[in-house]
């Protein structure tokens, strides 16, 4: 089970975590976009604003994908082909689903909790035991 959020730190700069590990830091950009770094401070990718007001992603200065708003919610990712490559999905518990290249949940988040829950899993039922339900204080 992977717990993702992010912190803001200060205006445009944001933090992101995994499991409580600081995986990436971003700032906006001049592009419209974001600049994503590693935690070493090397630059991961770029998102950049495109004529159709949607984001193409670039690594090393390479146009590799692009991100289009889903006409449900969301956003949608495809690779520098436009081949679809999977989604994220606003779902029922005020959170977000994302979804792989063939439609299927791949994870799912529930509001107000760290973490993506059992849910991500195919058979969320049998990975039960995995769900910590957040600490009760009276």
């Amino acid at each position: 089970m992977s717990d993702f959020h992010t912190h803001t730190t200060a205006g445009d700069m944001h933090n992101h975590f995994v499991n409580g590990e600081h995986v990436s830091t971003s700032f906006k950009n001049v592009f419209g976009g974001h600049d994503v770094y590693d935690p070493h401070m090397h630059m991961k990718f770029q998102t950049r604003e495109n004529i159709f007001g949607e984001h193409d992603v670039y690594k090393g200065g390479q146009l590799v994908g692009h991100e289009l708003k889903h006409p449900g919610g969301g956003t949608d990712f495809y690779d520098k082909n436009m081949h679809y490559e999977g989604g994220v999905r606003p779902n029922a518990h005020h959170s977000h689903d994302v979804v792989g290249s063939d439609g299927h949940l791949m994870a799912s988040g529930i509001h107000g909790i760290h973490g993506t829950t059992v849910l991500k899993y195919p058979d969320p039922l049998a990975h039960v035991q995995h769900y910590e339900m957040p600490k009760l204080i009276l």
